[in-house]
């Protein structure tokens, strides 16, 4: 598979807003507007281990191996996704590096990120939602929730904003 297709998957695994590819510099963008950035979890060791958090994968890194499985899926110990390296310090990263960005891949078709939303309105007037225990947002009450009400925008998709209103119109405030 070409590391085009592998970042293709993977973006979608992890629900990145609006994935594109960069034909002339060959690596992925996401987000709209001014809010767009580069993101390619093969060459970037902080896009490689948001996206490894984001999936809840546990990586194993052994002598000339690593091994990639998750903390929420079962079958993965039947299924681990496997790289080898070199002795070399850089080998190992980029081995490592590659072995996220396959595993959540294999996952963009077949499984979807579960997504825990807590809600609170807060005495200050404001809304504060928190997603997966790592992503927050903060709006005013009687507003909607807006991409860029969100602390890192880059890592919200339409979609999880557009769930937030629904629950927060239907006077569901989750603790």
């Amino acid at each position: 598979m070409t590391d085009r297709k592998l970042l293709e998957k993977a973006a979608k695994a992890a629900g990145m807003p609006h994935p594109k590819w960069n034909e002339v510099h060959n690596y992925m963008m996401v987000g709209l507007g001014g809010d767009t950035k580069e993101w390619n979890p093969l060459t970037d060791d902080g896009d490689a281990m948001r996206l490894a958090v984001k999936l809840s994968m546990r990586i194993d890194i052994g002598q000339y191996q690593v091994v990639v499985t998750w903390t929420d899926f079962d079958i993965s110990e039947d299924h681990p996704i496997v790289e080898y390296f070199d002795a070399q310090e850089e080998a190992s990263a980029e081995a490592t590096r590659r072995a996220i960005v396959r595993a959540a891949a294999s996952r963009s078709s077949s499984w979807r990120v579960k997504m825990e939303i807590k809600i609170r309105k807060l005495k200050s007037g404001y809304w504060y939602a928190r997603l997966d225990g790592q992503r927050f947002a903060q709006w005013p009450v009687g507003e909607n929730l807006t991409l860029a009400n969100c602390f890192d925008p880059g890592w919200w998709t339409q979609a999880e904003v557009d769930q937030i209103n629904l629950l927060v119109g239907e006077n569901h405030e989750p603790s």
